[in-house]
């Protein structure tokens, strides 16, 4: 096919539809009084495999609409025609068609990998404050950690098992390099899968719940991991060849990898499951200690505050007391100093906003907010950001209350 496309006649019938209706304009007739010496030229560097097509040329046009136009060279006009020679005008459609499908497909993956993303973190910062409110609420002896933690049951979750194959130098029977150890799908945790340790392997869990729908079927999920790995493999491989290099013992090994492809070296299956699992259905993974631990902890760490159910005087009791906390509950991690701002600027801030119980900060406008920060000798950028800070802070603690059925 590629002869065909070169060829002189090809080139020839082609420079006539593209001249086709513009035989007036100068640049074909000055393309035609050297024509041979031009489709010689032209057939050299597509035989050569050296043609690159020239710049385009921009301007724009107002018929009446405005609209930019991009117009290629006359001689890369001659190779459009030549194309379209060989392979017809509706394989070039079902080309074209095909080419935008794919990116509309990999635009809307694009979206929803970026929306588990942003899920997986809201959901990180809600379980970041329920065990912070929980802690709490045991350490002022409301509740026992007994009454958190989760029964070892089954969850329905998503397995995603990995097989990599990678080089391992061993030498008297140690292993002295092991790329197997490099290979770790990082971009695994954005999504919130949680690794656990698998000698036989890469092995990741993640709850159902904590997929968005999108990707509940798995086929995008598959198609992101996947096109990831590919992108971390020719990475791996060049720091493997590179660590190899540094070290005089393995001179060897590196002689013989370094004109080696990381296609012929790297393979990695992949086996996801959506399944119900549980601590007595791993099968044969379940042998390995350090896996059944983590397991274990995976399980019981799947927190959710709807679940737990403590007896009404223990929340009476947990909403009496939330309700007369200090706005320094929500500032931990703060320095000392800044602390006792807020602590002795705090009555000004009720004061002067009204304020009975922490939830009333919400129906509060933040720049008033900061404006009654300053006055306890807060600079005017830490004071907004006290104010924001505040407002987000009271959200997420008065939804972890609502999900605990704690009224305030």
């Amino acid at each position: 096919m590629y002869e065909q496309l070169c060829s002189h006649e090809n080139l020839l019938l082609a420079f006539k539809k593209a001249k086709k209706g513009k035989t007036k304009k100068d640049y074909i007739i000055k393309f035609k009084r050297n024509l041979e010496n031009n489709l010689i030229t032209l057939r050299q560097e597509l035989i050569s495999q050296t043609y690159k097509p020239k710049p385009l040329k921009t301007f724009i046009v107002r018929d009446p609409k405005t609209r930019k136009i991009s117009k290629s060279k006359f001689r890369d006009r001659i190779i459009h025609h030549a194309l379209i020679n060989i392979i017809g005008e509706n394989s070039l459609k079902d080309l074209i068609s095909k080419i935008l499908t794919k990116l509309k497909g990999d635009r809307a993956r694009a979206k929803i990998i970026e929306k588990q993303i942003e899920y997986t973190e809201d959901w990180k910062e809600k379980k970041e404050t329920s065990l912070d409110l929980l802690n709490h609420l045991i350490e002022k002896s409301f509740i026992d950690k007994e009454d958190i933690i989760k029964p070892l049951g089954t969850s329905q979750i998503f397995a995603l098992y990995c097989f990599p194959t990678t080089p391992i130098i061993s030498k008297n029977g140690k292993i002295k390099y092991s790329l197997n150890r490099r290979i770790y799908p990082n971009f695994l945790k954005k999504l919130g899968f949680i690794r656990l340790h698998l000698r036989r392997g890469l092995f990741y869990v993640i709850p159902r719940e904590r997929l968005i729908p999108s990707l509940q079927n798995t086929f995008y999920l598959k198609q992101y991991i996947l096109e990831e790995i590919e992108k971390t493999f020719p990475v791996e491989w060049e720091r493997f060849l590179k660590e190899l290099k540094r070290k005089k013992s393995l001179l060897n090994e590196y002689n013989s990898y370094k004109n080696k492809s990381y296609k012929q070296e790297l393979k990695f299956n992949i086996l996801l499951l959506n399944t119900d699992i549980s601590e007595n259905n791993v099968g044969y993974l379940y042998g390995e200690r350090t896996f059944t631990n983590d397991f274990h902890n995976f399980l019981n760490n799947q927190l959710d505050l709807k679940k737990l159910n403590f007896p009404r005087s223990v929340k009476a009791n947990i909403s009496e007391y939330m309700k007369n906390i200090s706005i320094v509950f929500f500032f931990k991690g703060e320095n000392t100093t800044n602390i006792q701002k807020i602590n002795d600027v705090e009555p000004k801030l009720k004061s002067g906003l009204s304020i009975i119980k922490w939830t009333d900060y919400l129906d509060k406008n933040q720049e008033e907010i900061a404006s009654i920060f300053k006055l306890g000798n807060l600079s005017e950028s830490r004071a907004k950001k006290y104010s924001e800070l505040l407002i987000k802070k009271i959200e997420v603690y008065r939804n972890a209350l609502r999900e605990l059925r704690i009224n305030l």
